[in-house]
């Protein structure tokens, strides 16, 4: 083989390297997310958006089937009322994330006693007063809960819960089944317009947690501002006290 062969395969490996490092670098983020989000992304602290719509939501599309997943979920929800919370890790020393995550999420007993701040009250208060699972079974690798959560001053909420797992990672999604109503009367919102959904997934050495949850409620001078701060805040308190576990 000569010397002009071997620089031509030489030549050919780097390009293939550097591709290869391309593709493990390259973001599971659009333009949504602003250089300075990514930076607190980066720093490992969590980012919190309000961001009301699907359409503003900080994942690219094609970047996977479980990013598409998600994104034609919430598209399909069509909320009013909208968060995203993220935060990335290395997946060195933190291999056995998906199942952590799992422990967590489905450990439904353990809600109870979240710390909610209400900006209406300005006071502390539990997000759940109590919480617990009806049944659980599982199929094809994906669990199934029908929970319930009393959640003041709301009473109790139902709601059904999923979750798949792999080494790669994790997709989890709960939908209210019940109607939820202010101290048992005026009813916020119907069944099946609330839902929270969390997605763990690798990009190169990264976990990326990527918590979503929000509210297909309409929008009335009224109501915007008390959904936002009882639901929203609630939606918040919930993802946070998820990733703080982790």
């Amino acid at each position: 083989m000569t010397m002009k062969q071997n620089r031509k395969i030489l030549t050919v490996i780097l390009a293939l390297l550097c591709a290869v490092q391309a593709l493990s670098a390259a973001s599971p983020f659009n333009s949504k997310l602003t250089k300075d989000e990514q930076k607190t992304l980066d720093s490992g602290k969590v980012l919190i958006k309000k961001i009301d719509y699907a359409s503003n939501m900080s994942l690219l599309k094609g970047f996977s089937d479980q990013n598409d997943k998600l994104l034609a979920n919430i598209k399909n929800f069509s909320p009013k009322y909208l968060v995203e919370i993220i935060q990335v890790k290395p997946v060195k020393g933190n291999e056995d994330l998906p199942q952590k995550l799992e422990d967590v999420l489905l450990n439904v007993s353990d809600y109870a006693g979240i710390p909610y701040y209400s900006e209406h009250a300005e006071k502390w208060f539990d997000l759940y007063t109590t919480a617990w699972v009806e049944s659980q079974q599982e199929k094809n690798g994906v669990k199934t809960l029908k929970a319930h959560f009393e959640m003041d001053p709301f009473g109790v909420i139902d709601e059904d819960i999923t979750c798949s797992k792999d080494v790669n990672g994790l997709f989890y999604e709960a939908i209210n089944t019940s109607g939820v109503k202010y101290q048992g009367g005026i009813e916020c919102f119907g069944k099946g317009k609330m839902k929270i959904v969390v997605s763990l997934f690798k990009n190169g050495d990264e976990w990326v947690l990527y918590g979503i949850g929000g509210v297909n409620a309409l929008r009335f001078p009224f109501l915007t501002g008390r959904i936002d701060t009882s639901f929203v805040n609630r939606i918040k308190s919930f993802c946070n006290y998820v990733f703080d576990k982790l």
